[in-house]
């Protein structure tokens, strides 16, 4: 899927991947460039972007939150949504929510 590889690494429901190899990708292309994207639906610890320098996939780990460490993107997406009824309902914290 086509996202864009900003500073602080990728970003997809409410998900964050980072790491130095994208890092190295980062610092060759323009700001907020648009890249392709791998997420295992089952494993979402790991997303890869596709490094067109070296025709290559380029990993980057999952930083945050930490709380979707083991959860696949199904079951990430459930949570998050309950997450967010709770902050709205009882006035929580997202990291409380989460929880």
């Amino acid at each position: 899927m086509p996202r864009t590889l900003r500073e602080g690494g990728i970003r997809y429901k409410g998900l964050r991947w980072d790491s130095d190899e994208l890092s190295r990708v980062r610092a060759y292309l323009p700001d907020s460039a648009d890249v392709q994207v791998r997420i295992d639906p089952l494993d979402i610890s790991v997303c890869y972007v596709y490094d067109k320098k070296r025709e290559e996939w380029v990993e980057g780990q999952l930083i945050e939150p930490m709380q979707a460490l083991g959860k696949t993107l199904n079951q990430w997406v459930v949570i998050s949504r309950l997450a967010r009824r709770l902050r709205d309902e009882k006035m929580l914290e997202r990291e409380d929510a989460l929880a």
